[in-house]
Protein backbone atom coordinates (compact mmCIF):
# COMPACT_ATOMS: atom_id res chain seq x y z
CA UNK A 1 0.00 0.00 0.00
CA UNK A 2 1.15 3.94 -0.53
CA UNK A 3 -0.05 6.99 0.94
CA UNK A 4 -3.24 8.43 -1.01
CA UNK A 5 -2.59 11.00 -3.73
CA UNK A 6 -4.69 13.89 -4.53
CA UNK A 7 -4.99 12.38 -8.16
CA UNK A 8 -6.81 8.91 -6.41
CA UNK A 9 -9.53 11.31 -5.15
CA UNK A 10 -12.64 11.89 -7.74
CA UNK A 11 -15.22 13.98 -6.83
CA UNK A 12 -18.65 12.89 -9.10
CA UNK A 13 -21.39 14.90 -9.33
CA UNK A 14 -24.66 15.05 -10.72
CA UNK A 15 -25.34 18.15 -11.77
CA UNK A 16 -22.16 20.37 -11.48
CA UNK A 17 -22.73 23.74 -13.49
CA UNK A 18 -24.68 25.76 -10.55
CA UNK A 19 -21.83 24.46 -8.20
CA UNK A 20 -18.48 23.19 -9.98
CA UNK A 21 -16.81 26.99 -9.14
CA UNK A 22 -17.60 26.85 -5.23
CA UNK A 23 -15.92 23.67 -5.26
CA UNK A 24 -12.85 24.33 -6.95
CA UNK A 25 -12.43 27.67 -5.46
CA UNK A 26 -12.83 26.08 -1.98
CA UNK A 27 -10.10 23.17 -3.09
CA UNK A 28 -7.75 25.87 -4.35
CA UNK A 29 -8.30 28.05 -0.91
CA UNK A 30 -7.00 24.40 0.91
CA UNK A 31 -4.29 23.54 -1.76
CA UNK A 32 -5.91 21.06 -2.90
CA UNK A 33 -4.90 20.50 -6.83
CA UNK A 34 -8.35 20.05 -9.11
CA UNK A 35 -8.79 19.56 -12.32
CA UNK A 36 -11.92 19.84 -13.76
CA UNK A 37 -13.66 18.11 -16.67
CA UNK A 38 -16.45 20.53 -17.89
CA UNK A 39 -18.10 18.92 -21.16
CA UNK A 40 -20.90 20.16 -22.43
CA UNK A 41 -23.96 18.73 -23.52
CA UNK A 42 -22.85 15.55 -25.74
CA UNK A 43 -25.95 16.34 -28.12
CA UNK A 44 -25.16 20.30 -28.49
CA UNK A 45 -21.71 19.62 -29.98
CA UNK A 46 -21.59 20.99 -33.45
CA UNK A 47 -20.80 17.91 -35.07
CA UNK A 48 -23.82 15.66 -32.75
CA UNK A 49 -26.29 18.56 -33.74
CA UNK A 50 -25.97 18.52 -37.32
CA UNK A 51 -25.59 14.87 -37.32
CA UNK A 52 -28.77 14.35 -35.57
CA UNK A 53 -30.07 17.14 -37.71
CA UNK A 54 -28.72 14.71 -40.76
CA UNK A 55 -31.18 12.09 -39.06
CA UNK A 56 -34.30 14.37 -38.36
CA UNK A 57 -34.55 15.31 -42.01
CA UNK A 58 -34.41 12.01 -43.23
CA UNK A 59 -36.70 10.99 -41.66
CA UNK A 60 -39.16 14.02 -42.65
CA UNK A 61 -37.26 17.12 -44.89
CA UNK A 62 -40.15 19.09 -44.51
CA UNK A 63 -38.93 19.73 -41.00
CA UNK A 64 -37.21 23.56 -41.85
CA UNK A 65 -35.25 23.86 -38.85
CA UNK A 66 -33.50 20.77 -39.33
CA UNK A 67 -32.79 21.47 -42.85
CA UNK A 68 -31.52 24.39 -42.48
CA UNK A 69 -29.31 23.55 -40.04
CA UNK A 70 -27.27 20.59 -42.35
CA UNK A 71 -27.48 23.45 -45.22
CA UNK A 72 -25.86 25.80 -43.30
CA UNK A 73 -23.45 23.17 -41.35
CA UNK A 74 -19.62 22.65 -42.66
CA UNK A 75 -21.08 19.60 -44.49
CA UNK A 76 -22.42 21.72 -47.42
CA UNK A 77 -21.92 24.81 -46.64
CA UNK A 78 -24.79 27.15 -47.89
CA UNK A 79 -24.66 30.68 -46.68
CA UNK A 80 -27.07 33.07 -44.80
CA UNK A 81 -27.55 34.40 -48.45
CA UNK A 82 -28.04 31.82 -50.37
CA UNK A 83 -30.44 30.21 -48.41
CA UNK A 84 -32.26 33.55 -48.29
CA UNK A 85 -32.15 33.59 -52.73
CA UNK A 86 -33.64 30.19 -52.50
CA UNK A 87 -36.76 31.39 -49.96
CA UNK A 88 -37.05 34.26 -52.30
CA UNK A 89 -37.43 32.23 -55.19
CA UNK A 90 -40.18 30.54 -53.47
CA UNK A 91 -41.74 32.36 -50.38
CA UNK A 92 -44.71 30.14 -50.12
CA UNK A 93 -44.65 26.45 -48.34
CA UNK A 94 -41.84 24.91 -46.32
CA UNK A 95 -38.37 25.70 -47.35
CA UNK A 96 -37.84 21.82 -48.86
CA UNK A 97 -40.33 23.39 -51.16
CA UNK A 98 -37.95 26.67 -51.67
CA UNK A 99 -35.64 24.29 -52.12
CA UNK A 100 -37.06 21.56 -54.63
CA UNK A 101 -38.19 24.48 -56.61
CA UNK A 102 -34.35 25.86 -57.26
CA UNK A 103 -33.04 25.28 -59.82
CA UNK A 104 -29.10 25.50 -58.42
CA UNK A 105 -27.19 22.76 -58.98
CA UNK A 106 -26.29 22.53 -55.69
CA UNK A 107 -29.46 22.36 -54.39
CA UNK A 108 -30.18 19.71 -57.51
CA UNK A 109 -27.09 17.81 -56.04
CA UNK A 110 -28.28 18.03 -52.14
CA UNK A 111 -31.96 16.61 -53.05
CA UNK A 112 -30.04 13.80 -55.11
CA UNK A 113 -28.10 13.02 -52.38
CA UNK A 114 -31.03 13.62 -49.70
CA UNK A 115 -33.58 11.24 -51.50
CA UNK A 116 -30.41 8.64 -52.15
CA UNK A 117 -29.53 8.32 -48.30
CA UNK A 118 -33.77 8.10 -47.67
CA UNK A 119 -34.14 5.14 -49.60
CA UNK A 120 -31.21 3.71 -47.89
CA UNK A 121 -32.48 4.67 -44.72
CA UNK A 122 -35.70 2.83 -44.68
CA UNK A 123 -34.15 -0.98 -45.14
CA UNK A 124 -30.72 -0.34 -43.04
CA UNK A 125 -29.98 -0.15 -39.27
CA UNK A 126 -29.25 2.98 -36.94
CA UNK A 127 -25.64 2.55 -36.87
CA UNK A 128 -24.93 1.48 -40.49
CA UNK A 129 -26.89 4.11 -41.48
CA UNK A 130 -24.89 6.64 -39.42
CA UNK A 131 -21.85 5.10 -40.65
CA UNK A 132 -22.81 5.32 -44.39
CA UNK A 133 -23.79 9.00 -43.39
CA UNK A 134 -20.22 9.66 -41.95
CA UNK A 135 -18.12 7.93 -44.82
CA UNK A 136 -20.41 9.32 -47.74
CA UNK A 137 -20.58 13.19 -46.81
CA UNK A 138 -16.90 12.57 -44.72
CA UNK A 139 -18.53 13.89 -41.61
CA UNK A 140 -15.36 12.16 -39.76
CA UNK A 141 -12.69 14.22 -42.13
CA UNK A 142 -14.84 17.64 -41.75
CA UNK A 143 -15.47 17.71 -38.73
CA UNK A 144 -12.24 16.13 -37.62
CA UNK A 145 -10.15 19.29 -39.64
CA UNK A 146 -11.46 21.55 -37.09
CA UNK A 147 -10.20 23.36 -33.90
CA UNK A 148 -10.72 20.11 -31.81
CA UNK A 149 -11.47 18.17 -34.26
CA UNK A 150 -10.18 14.94 -32.33
CA UNK A 151 -12.58 15.41 -29.64
CA UNK A 152 -15.35 15.79 -32.57
CA UNK A 153 -14.68 12.75 -34.31
CA UNK A 154 -15.13 11.20 -30.67
CA UNK A 155 -18.42 12.50 -30.38
CA UNK A 156 -19.20 11.35 -33.57
CA UNK A 157 -17.97 8.02 -33.24
CA UNK A 158 -19.41 8.42 -29.43
CA UNK A 159 -23.29 8.88 -31.06
CA UNK A 160 -22.79 5.67 -33.56
CA UNK A 161 -22.36 3.36 -30.76
CA UNK A 162 -25.26 5.43 -29.04
CA UNK A 163 -27.27 4.00 -32.00
CA UNK A 164 -25.67 0.32 -31.78
CA UNK A 165 -26.80 0.18 -27.97
CA UNK A 166 -30.25 1.97 -29.12
CA UNK A 167 -30.09 -1.21 -31.34
CA UNK A 168 -29.25 -3.73 -28.97
CA UNK A 169 -31.98 -2.66 -26.63
CA UNK A 170 -34.53 -3.72 -29.10
CA UNK A 171 -35.88 -0.40 -30.52
CA UNK A 172 -35.77 -0.07 -34.18
CA UNK A 173 -36.21 2.90 -36.33
CA UNK A 174 -34.96 5.92 -37.98
CA UNK A 175 -38.28 8.00 -35.71
CA UNK A 176 -37.66 5.93 -32.97
CA UNK A 177 -33.78 7.10 -32.69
Amino acid sequence: LRPCRPEDIVVLMRSPNPRLRHYTRALAERGIPCGVQEDEDFFSTMEVAVAYALLQMLDNPRQDVPLIAVLRSPLFGFTPDRLAVIRGGHPAGDFYEALSASEDPACVDFLEQLEQLRSLAKDMSMHRLIWRLYNQLNMLGVFGAMAGGERRRENLIALYEHARAFEGAGYKGLFAF
